[in-house]
């Protein structure tokens, strides 16, 4: 009996968690289209706004630390798993110079930080990559516990690409930039810039955004 009663809570737990993730991902998807999307050609100045192209590098291109693909950009996660639900955030890094995004009417340039909707590459156990186990030792984190155990771990590894179709919402500003363009002859050159200050600026994948996979 016992047994069984502790099954129905596993089960009703799962559940729980499965309701609230769907609503987290419901938000997340009416922050991202309660914007109406704009070619970047369009954009205001000082509106808030959500864009979509392609992702092109305006820096050399980062290494990611597990997967080691060369990207625009990253954001890692380690977690140790200290029992039942309990996970410890011990490694957390990322590097996101400003990348640009082209829809075929202009050009905009992304500022960090980003609130990343993205699908990460996770993975978690005792069987660790080896870039992985420089990174714990880089960090002065231990991979055993008491009496030698292994600890448990789990990884969660963001990364933009170039060529990649994302969504961006921000605030724009239209700055004098020589890589912009003029709106008239009389006119300096513009580009539209969105930057994290106020908000973080939200990226999301395109078909990520409307499966509601973020």
């Amino acid at each position: 009996m016992e047994v069984l009663i502790v099954l129905v809570f596993a089960v009703v737990a799962i559940a729980w968690q499965q309701v609230v993730a769907h609503e987290e991902r419901a938000k997340a998807r009416f922050r991202l289209l309660e914007v109406p999307e704009t070619p970047i050609a369009a954009v205001k100045d000082g509106a808030r706004v959500r864009i979509k192209g392609r992702v092109s590098a305006r820096e050399a291109l980062r290494t990611s630390p597990i997967s080691e693909r060369e990207c625009v950009g990253y954001h890692l996660t380690v977690e140790l798993h200290r029992g039942e639900d309990d996970w410890k955030k011990v490694v957390e890094q990322g590097d996101f110079p400003p990348f640009a995004v082209a829809d075929g009417t202009g050009e905009a340039v992304l500022h960090a930080p980003f609130d990343l909707r993205l699908i990460s590459l996770e993975a978690s156990g005792g069987d660790l990559p080896m870039a992985l186990v420089e990174l714990l030792a880089r960090n002065d984190v231990p991979r055993e516990g008491l009496f030698g155990f292994d600890h448990h771990f789990r990884w969660f590894e963001t990364v933009v690409m170039p060529g990649d179709e994302i969504i961006a919402v921000g605030r724009a500003s239209l700055e004098i930039d020589p890589a912009g363009r003029s709106p008239s002859r009389r006119d300096p050159p513009f580009l539209c810039h969105l930057r994290g200050r106020d908000d973080a600026v939200i990226i999301a994948k395109v078909e990520e955004a409307w499966t509601g996979s973020t």
